[in-house]
């Protein structure tokens, strides 16, 4: 199976870099199931030919609503047909429905996120943040395992 794991966001705005030290742990514990495993300040259009090779891809995002530091997942669906000449917002949904449009396949893809609660100009995460990272690592290793994991919720 290729199976990656994206974390994305900006680790120079506090929680905003949750993605990235999630996968700096997964890195640090030797990886995640042989996952690719890839920081990113944004999501872009160029990632598309990277999904359209894999069977697996987790997000690692932080979110602005809900009680901070709650780690949740969902199983992400591409929209069916998009204008790709007209995004005005890049999501990961978009990115999914760049990857079947433009290359005839798109992953099986979840999107693990915590509730950040500063987004300051710092390169710490909040402490709610920080202790969300260990149950979103936990949440990346049980969805990369097959078969398919249990539906979303909150971990």
């Amino acid at each position: 199976m290729n199976l990656a794991v994206i974390g994305y966001g900006n680790p120079l705005r506090g929680d905003d870099g949750f993605g990235w030290r999630v996968i700096d742990m997964l890195r640090s514990e030797g990886g995640a199931s042989d996952a690719l495993l890839e920081s990113h300040h944004q999501l872009t259009p160029e990632m598309a030919e990277l999904l359209s090779r894999l069977d697996r891809v987790i997000f690692v995002d932080v979110s602005l609503t809900g009680e901070p530091g709650e780690v949740t997942h969902r199983e992400l669906v591409a929209p069916p047909k998009l204008n790709l000449a007209n995004i005005h917002q890049f999501t990961v949904e978009t990115l999914l429905a760049y990857s079947s449009q433009l290359f005839g396949r798109a992953p099986e893809a979840y999107l693990v996120t915590t509730v950040g609660a500063s987004f300051d100009y710092e390169e710490v995460l909040s402490d709610a943040a920080s202790r969300a990272v260990p149950a979103a690592v936990r949440c990346v290793r049980d969805l990369l395992q097959f078969p398919f994991p249990a539906s979303a919720g909150s971990i």
